[in-house]
């Protein structure tokens, strides 16, 4: 689990928490697809910066985009 601080956050303190588990990033990713389908904007970061950026990234961040149905 990976805890940062962020102080001055909206005039307080603010803490949050990132569970993990670990995956192979390609299997991850395509599990996400499997189950949201392949139409999701699916995008990857390393360590909070774009994917390229971080030669040995600690962990990934993936953000999925889907538009709801009408």
């Amino acid at each position: 689990m990976y805890i940062c601080d962020v102080l001055g956050f909206v005039g307080s303190e603010f803490k949050f928490a990132i569970s993990s588990y670990p995956f192979k990033l390609k299997d991850f990713s395509t599990l996400l697809k499997d189950v949201l389908g392949p139409d999701v904007k699916h995008s990857v970061y390393a360590d909070f910066k774009p994917l390229g950026d971080v030669e040995h990234p600690g962990y990934y961040i993936h953000v999925i985009k889907k538009h709801l149905a009408d």
